[in-house]
């Protein structure tokens, strides 16, 4: 577990790359960010200082009360990277951040009252993944990623759910509403709540 840390919980910092990686059950909480990539703009994308992070898998991995949950700012771009099986929940900048990732996955996943507008942004797949807005949420997802049939959206939370592309409508930049103070808790709707690590 990566705990209580002003910067982040895991940096990556003037690196050549992080290549074929996996952060299995592991918990980012109450940081600045949970995982952070760093590549400076003056460094050389092709050099020793790249700090890359490629064919990297998180999980079951819980991203909690930080401000991002994840930050993936690359300068030379990320490949193939998934974040599976992870709750992300109470990030107040967002839950994902990525910028210059090709083909970032977010697989069968909880996200779970998170800022940013969108929350998820840089992401290209999102697959069978459930969000609700809460207190935090303003958007789910920007209009550039895939989001298949299965990913969930929490009507109760959030009844003006739409999309803001009417080519696929209720997936693509999803706002969200914030929620009724009368609205059931998950215990009364029969939802077991994952619990965050101690």
């Amino acid at each position: 577990m990566f705990r209580d840390f002003s910067n982040a919980g895991f940096f990556v910092d003037r690196i050549f790359g992080l290549d074929n990686g996996l952060f299995y059950h592991v918990d980012f909480v109450n940081s600045g960010t949970g995982f952070e990539q760093y590549a400076d703009p003056e460094d050389d994308p092709s050099g020793p200082n790249s700090g890359y992070v490629d064919k990297t898998t998180f999980y079951n991995c819980q991203f909690v009360n930080n401000g991002y949950g994840a930050e993936l700012r690359a300068s030379r771009a990320d490949n193939l990277n998934s974040f599976t099986n992870c709750l992300f929940e109470n990030n107040t900048e967002g839950a994902i951040y990525a910028q210059s990732n090709n083909d970032l996955q977010l697989v069968n996943s909880d996200v779970i009252n998170n800022g940013g507008a969108p929350t998820a942004q840089g992401v290209r797949d999102v697959i069978s993944t459930y969000f609700r807005a809460d207190e935090l949420g303003e958007s789910f997802i920007a209009s550039s990623p895939g989001c298949n049939a299965s990913c969930r959206l929490a009507p109760e939370f959030s009844p003006r759910a739409r999309s803001q592309n009417a080519a696929v409508p209720g997936v693509l930049q999803v706002l969200a509403t914030k929620p009724s103070a009368k609205r059931p808790s998950e215990a009364a709707r029969g939802i077991a709540p994952r619990a965050a690590s101690p």
